[in-house]
């Protein structure tokens, strides 16, 4: 269950902190910022629930 919380916590922070990055400091659309982050987000969450098993 703590694994759980941890990975939406990651997913949240990296989805948040990439849309930010992209979005302000490199000044890119708005809709590639988005689908980029998502992107990114699900890419970090899935290695870490891969090297949690």
């Amino acid at each position: 269950m703590k694994s759980i919380y941890i990975g939406a916590l990651l997913f949240c922070l990296v989805l948040i902190g990439t849309f930010s990055i992209l979005q302000y400091v490199i000044e890119v659309g708005e809709g590639i910022a988005v689908a980029s982050a998502i992107v990114t987000a699900f890419a970090v969450e899935w290695l870490y629930r891969r090297n949690r098993t």
